[in-house]
């Protein structure tokens, strides 16, 4: 395969002529499983003479290759055993010659690719080292030693880019094991880099900042779960320590960029790595109670004596360098302020941190947290990413503002005693100041800063004694005015504090009602941001009792607004706020709900057609599905609304239940699941939707989990229609049948499988004879391989609940297999750890059954173990009712609880000046170490009923067994023995243990019935 032929293809898959353009794109297809083509491309990419356009292209191609084409996916099976994923028949995966010759190139093809090109061959690079490092590339570390120890730059930059990627796959690892090859890669390599890192300190060019840059990075993964023994050595620290520090605190060179593209700046780059690593390892060894090991509590005393004090004085004089015009980039500003905000909690930080808190807060802290004149430029130019950015939490959580913001919230919090009243002051004054001043003198954004404040310092404030009882008057002073400010962003920051502020105590109603008034005056406001400011405050301003009846009362209105805005902007913030309106309110929804779904509806099939801004659409897409469902939610008991509901809905269930595009998937079960629940009956619109999930289910049976609910109300709620309207039950019998006999099943879609033939035994008795057979057939297989106590527990119930459908039926199947004798032992054995109260009930409904069969039905084995059987029956009916009564004493403590939780309490975080700094226990002073009772190999001693009750017991779920009392079914059954079995009657009667059992339950039998819920 010849070079030239392969860049000519490349250049006619750019020709503008379509034909020419397709057809070499197909011959491409075909070459790429063609042995060799990969060694081509990477000859292609290598080579300088071509054009840089046809090496980006091969190295896109030769990424994509090694992407799919490298060796077969392989996942982790039940065990912990690899298993290699059965690939498609066309699959085609790379020889051992070609891939021994991607390795044997691509250090050299990072080196030498200019960097649009490196960064797609560094991805190349990842997935080969993912996949075979170390066993398969054992040689790779020889390989990088050679490049970084070369004079080359270029050569010592492509190997330290493959040291990253290394450490990379291992930083997250956790256990020694795991670690090995990064440790390895550390003990080997990082005594070179920390030479090169040296070496590079007088070094101010560009191509010495990109090292850096890197170097940092190698850092950063090798010690992102835990610090190296290498690098916590108190001398290879000191030197790491230095030249970091050095890099931070470095000045820029001359003409270095402070615009837009500072970020990009190669030193920036360097001084943002810096500071990061410096603030991560405060972070992480600043309080020795999260460090788990000997090892981590050396190295954070190391670091807390040594270098945290200068790394604080550091961060400080870089912040207060700004304010001489010295350009400092804001991921670096932040780095510096969320340093200085985790020192404010340790003691021998803060006493260095303590004299200069009055100026970092007028100098830095509220300087940033003013209304900028980037701000206002964004403001003006682009509202909708002026809004999308206020309510992005990644990109917030990486500025300079909102580090600023915690700063400032941690003061109060931390040391509120010593910086509280100043900080106030300040504050105070800010806003007198420009209350007082003639109006060409009023300096909006100093008042927006003041405000920033005081929004952030509102649960100190509102449980302080000085100043809660001030914050009506300050609210109506400088707050109420600002809704009719001609300054846009008052506006908005009036309508955010009025919000924050919801838990205020009024003293006087009728100021709520002025500033209420004003929120909502600026939802209609000229101005975008102030429209969705004021439109996402209500979100707490309901929470207020005082808001109910206005808020009633333009109900209709202010839902016609969102939607105004849903149609404006895409904003996940708004669709939740619109959920909250509607869960508040939610007596009142039933006018409106119609309308709401549709809105919603049109809403959401409109984002998700959308290609422009697919994340913050999808975001708003699916919060649109979560508020239809808390619209369903409220109206559930209003069921004559859910078929014009369902009418509006079908569309959103036909896009997301669409077998081809399953990313709303589990939203559309959710409805689906509300529509066929609630409604009066199940419309032949949404059986339609069930060969849907059958569908999805043949896919993956992982989806199994998600079907369960609404496949329950199809079977319990459309019986007859789910037994003759269709291939339903055959469909149903398909999927139990498909989990069980799959080898790798999950134990959850076992479970969810049992769960589902319950449904259909429970409630199709007497009308799926033929399947008792194979449902127990099956189960009894996997019974015999289940090793799981819940899962055999599980599929057990599948064979109790055929019992309970037809004992004789199933008594018969078991006798023809000679499994009756194996299967009683079995379920006796396993009745102490049933998981749920329903399988008990289960249990003793199917006793009673089988006792009650004539004595010229009743198997062999019921016969023999009369007496057995109904011992358990009444045993199990009294630990059941003794577990129940329990529940119900748990409820009513839990309820008390959190009735009696205390308010804010407002010493509870101040950390004293001269508190000692105490280092917990790993395992922490209040461990409990929980022991569980050794084998139980009868099925009736078990005393401890609690022990025998789990988590699957929280299941809320109906079945027709609801209706039926077990404590009366056993007391009539038992009662009925004194004329059908007299001396079994006496026998049990005669039991000290059974006879207070007895007594026990009839007690409960006969207590007054609770009043029923309303």
């Amino acid at each position: 395969m010849e070079v030239q032929s392969v860049i000519q293809l490349l250049h006619s898959t750019l020709s503008a002529v379509k034909v020419e353009r397709e057809n070499a794109t197909n011959q491409l297809a075909i070459l790429e499983k063609t042995g060799g083509f990969t060694a081509v491309l990477l000859q292609v990419v290598i080579s300088e003479e071509v054009d840089p356009n046809f090496r980006l292209s091969a190295a896109i191609s030769l990424k994509r290759i090694i992407s799919k084409s490298w060796s077969p996916a392989q996942e982790k099976g039940l065990q912990g055993e690899v298993i290699t994923v059965v690939a498609d028949p066309d699959s085609f995966f790379l020889s051992e010659g070609d891939k021994a010759f991607i390795k044997q190139h691509i250090i050299q093809a990072l080196i030498r690719s200019p960097n649009k090109i490196k960064t797609q061959i560094s991805l190349c690079a990842k997935n080969i080292i993912n996949r075979d490092y170390p066993d398969k590339w054992p040689e790779l570390l020889n390989e990088l030693t050679k490049n970084i120890t070369s004079n080359d730059l270029g050569s010592t930059y492509g190997g330290l880019m493959v040291v990253r990627l290394i450490l990379r796959k291992y930083e997250y690892a956790t256990k020694d094991k795991q670690r090995k090859p990064l440790l390895e890669v550390v003990d080997k390599l990082f005594p070179i880099i920390i030479q090169i890192f040296a070496a590079l300190q007088n070094n101010h060019t560009l191509e010495a900042a990109q090292l850096i840059v890197v170097i940092c990075k190698c850092f950063w993964s090798s010690s992102n779960f835990a610090v190296p023994a290498l690098l916590a050595d108190p001398n290879t620290l000191m030197q790491w320590m230095t030249y970091l520090l050095h890099v931070l605190e470095m000045p820029l060179p001359p003409g270095s960029p402070t615009d837009e593209h500072a970020k990009e700046f190669p030193w920036n780059k360097a001084k943002k790595w810096a500071a990061s690593i410096f603030c991560r390892l405060l972070q992480r060894y600043g309080d020795t109670s999260g460090v788990t090991t000997p090892e981590g509590k050396a190295f954070a005393k190391q670091f807390m004596e040594l270098y945290a004090p200068k790394l604080l004085e550091s961060f400080m004089r870089i912040l207060f360098s700004t304010k001489n015009g010295t350009f400092v980039l804001d991921r670096v500003l932040n780095s510096a302020l969320s340093f200085i905000d985790h020192s404010i909690r340790k003691n021998s930080l803060y006493r260095i941190l303590k004299p200069n808190v009055d100026e970092l807060f007028r100098q830095i802290l509220f300087p940033l947290l003013c209304f900028s004149e980037k701000d206002w430029e964004l403001w003006q130019e682009d509202p909708i990413e002026f809004v999308r950015k206020e309510s992005d939490i990644i990109e917030e959580f990486y500025t300079a503002k909102s580090a600023a913001a915690n700063v400032v919230f941690n003061l109060a919090r931390n040391r509120g005693k010593n910086h509280l009243d100043s900080m106030m002051t300040f504050v105070g004054q800010t806003l007198m100041r420009y209350l007082n001043a003639p109006q060409e003198q009023k300096n909006p954004r100093e008042k927006d800063g003041a405000l920033a404040i005081v929004g952030e310092l509102v649960d100190k404030l509102l449980v302080a004694p000085n100043y809660k009882d001030q914050l009506e008057t300050i609210i109506m002073a400088h707050i109420v005015p600002e809704f009719k400010s001609s300054v846009p962003f008052l506006r908005s920051r009036a309508c955010s504090i009025f919000g924050i502020y919801w838990e205020l105590e009024w003293k006087n109603p009728e100021n709520f009602q002025i500033g209420l008034q004003g929120v909502l005056d600026c939802i209609g406001d000229k101005e975008l941001p102030v429209r969705v400011r004021a439109i996402l405050s209500i979100q707490n301003i309901i929470k207020n009792d005082l808001a109910d009846e206005k808020v009633k009362t333009i109900l209709p209105a202010l839902l016609d607004e969102f939607f105004k805005l849903m149609n404006e902007i895409d904003n996940d913030e708004l669709v939740a706020c619109l959920e909250a309106v509607i869960e508040s309110y939610s007596h009142e929804m039933g006018p409106y709900a119609v309308a709401l779904c549709q809105r919603l509806s049109q809403v959401f099939l409109g984002l998700i057609s959308r290609e422009e801004d697919e994340d913050e659409s999808a975001l708003a897409a699916a919060e649109c599905l979560y508020t239809i469902d808390t619209i369903l939610n409220a109206v559930s008991e209003m069921p004559h609304l859910f078929p014009p509901i369902e009418q509006v809905l079908l569309p959103v269930l036909d896009r997301t239940l669409d077998t081809k595009r399953t990313d709303y998937f589990e939203e559309g079960l959710k409805i689906l699941t509300f529509l066929t629940y609630f409604g009066e009956s199940i419309s032949l619109n949404l059986w339609s939707f069930v060969p849907r999930l059958h569908e999805v289910f043949v896919d993956c049976i992982d989806f199994l989990p998600d079907l369960l609910m609404p496949l329950d109300n199809f079977i319990s709620r459309g019986t007859e229609h789910f037994l003759n309207g269709g291939p339903y039950l055959t469909m149903v019998s398909e999927m139990y049948k498909k989990v069980l006999m799959e080898e790798h099943a999950s134990e959850p879609c076992v479970v969810d499988s049992c769960k589902l033939i319950e449904v259909v035994l429970l409630n199709c008795k007497g009308k799926a004879d033929h399947l008792i057979e194979p449902y127990c057939s099956i189960a009894l297989n996997r019974l015999a391989q289940a090793k799981s106590p819940r899962l055999r527990c599980y599929l057990i119930s599948v064979l109790v609940n055929s019992l309970y459908y037809n004992p004789l039926l199933t008594i018969g199947i078991m006798d023809s297999r000679n499994w009756t004798t194996q299967f009683f032992s079995v379920w006796f054995q396993l009745v102490p750890e049933l998981p749920r109260v329903h399988d008990k009930k289960l249990c003793i409904l199917t006793w009673i059954l089988l006792l009650s069969l004539p004595p010229a039905q009743m198997p062999a084995v019921v016969q023999t173990g009369y007496k057995q059987i109904l011992d358990t029956a009444i045993s199990t009916s009294h630990n059941l009712m003794l577990h129940k009564k329990r529940l119900d004493q748990e409820a009513e403590e839990e309820a008390i609880r959190e009735y009696d939780e205390d308010e804010h309490d407002l010493n509870k975080d101040e950390i004293d000046d001269e508190e000692i700094e105490v280092e917990h226990s790993a395992s922490g002073a209040d461990a409990v170490q929980i022991a569980e009772d050794g084998d139980d190999d009868g099925f009736e001693n078990y005393d401890d009923y609690d022990d025998f009750f789990d988590d699957d017991d929280q299941e809320e779920f109906t079945t027709p067994l609801d209706s039926i009392d077990e404590v009366s079914a056993i007391l009539d059954f038992v009662t009925s023995l004194q004329s059908t079995h007299k001396a079994m009657y006496d026998s049990v009667v005669g039991d000290a243990a059974l006879a207070g059992f007895l007594k026990d339950l009839y007690e409960k039998k006969n207590e007054p019935k609770p009043e029923p819920k309303k």
